[in-house]
């Protein structure tokens, strides 16, 4: 693997041309170099001008640390960030991309005769930035005095919004703090009243902009919560009420609560719970179902479903008459009949396969 990476390393080395030195240069570079670009490089945009694209030269330079370097650059361009401009430029000794302050840079020297040319603030002074940051809030301040400034119009902006609208008078006080605060930051900038007060309009809109706003509804939920209250007097309203069911809604994004109230006979209510249990339930994400009002007649029909004569059949009659009654015992009654209608049909089913 080490010998790969020295071919690739070799391989892409060599087609970086050396520029010329002087006879006799000896580079000096610290240990490690430190990142001088800002943190808000990652907004930039392009700028037209005379760029510094191509030149070589050989810089001195102090770091961030303090530690001094002579090394041979091939510019790429300028860049403006924070207020401060920057080389960014290919170092011939790292063989890779760095960044260097302006001000850090104590001299510019001539990449073949070695003479000393300027510092590097007045050196690069008659090249144009190639970039720019493009932060909303630039205007020469430091991040914390952005957020600080920021902070302060946000809140104006949005106290003077209470009532609609900014009128005259606010417009004056919003200003007022603009300006005393840049006295008391001591901003050495200039004092960008047009950027300023065109951030404000940004932030605070008239009126009639906000009454010619679109509002439309936008769904964000996956799911459709229905709950219904059904009645039934025979198995044939089912089929209808289910049809019915949340219109419009895929069942599969339909979560349900449904409480069904009525009279049917026992073979009815089977059926109905086989329909909605046995169908519905995994048509739909959920279904709740609550029968506690939905009540069973038995039919003598019913009975003979279970057993036309005999042991089970007694049982059944002893059921019927339990849940005539009615009362808690009735509806254990009503339960147990039920229970055994749905499992003589179940054997039924078996001992006919």
């Amino acid at each position: 693997m080490l010998q790969i990476l020295e071919l690739v390393r070799e391989r892409f080395g060599a087609s970086v041309p050396h520029a010329p030195s002087p006879q006799g240069f000896a580079p000096r570079l610290p240990h490690e170099d430190s990142d001088e670009a800002p943190a808000d490089f990652a907004a930039m945009r392009e700028l037209a001008g005379d760029s510094v694209n191509g030149l070589t030269i050989i810089i001195a330079y102090r770091d961030a640390k303090g530690a001094a370097s002579l090394r041979q650059v091939s510019c790429i361009r300028i860049e403006t960030g924070q207020g401060k401009r920057y080389l960014r430029a290919f170092c011939h000794h790292r063989r890779a991309q760095r960044v260097f302050l302006m001000t850090r840079i104590d001299a510019v020297h001539d990449a073949e005769t070695g003479e000393e040319l300027a510092g590097g603030t007045d050196y690069f002074a008659p090249f144009a930035d190639d970039r720019i940051s493009a932060s909303p809030l630039g205007w020469g301040l430091s991040p914390v005095q952005r957020a600080d400034l920021g902070a302060g119009l946000t809140a104006l902006i949005f106290l003077s919004r209470c009532d609609g609208h900014v009128d005259a008078a606010e417009n004056d006080e919003i200003d007022t703090f603009t300006a005393s605060w840049w006295i008391r930051a001591e901003i050495h900038a200039p004092f960008p009243e047009a950027d300023i007060s065109a951030h404000i309009r940004r932030m605070a809109p008239d009126v009639e902009a906000f009454e010619r706003a679109a509002v439309s509804d936008i769904e964000t939920g996956r799911y459709h919560w229905a709950a219904e209250t059904w009645s039934l007097a025979a198995i044939d309203d089912l089929d209808p009420l289910i049809a019915a069911l949340a219109p419009g809604v895929e069942r599969r994004h339909l979560v349900a609560r449904l409480k069904l109230s009525g009279m049917l006979t026992l073979a009815e209510r089977v059926a109905l719970r086989d329909r909605l249990e046995g169908e519905l339930a995994h048509e739909v994400r959920w279904l709740d179902l609550n029968l506690a009002d939905l009540f069973a007649r038995p039919t003598d029909a019913d009975l003979a479903e279970i057993d036309a004569n005999g042991v089970l059949r007694a049982a059944a009659e002893t059921l019927k008459a339990a849940a005539a009654d009615g009362g808690a015992e009735g509806r254990v009654a009503a339960a147990a009949l039920e229970r055994l209608y749905v499992e003589q049909k179940r054997a039924e089913r078996q001992d006919a396969r």
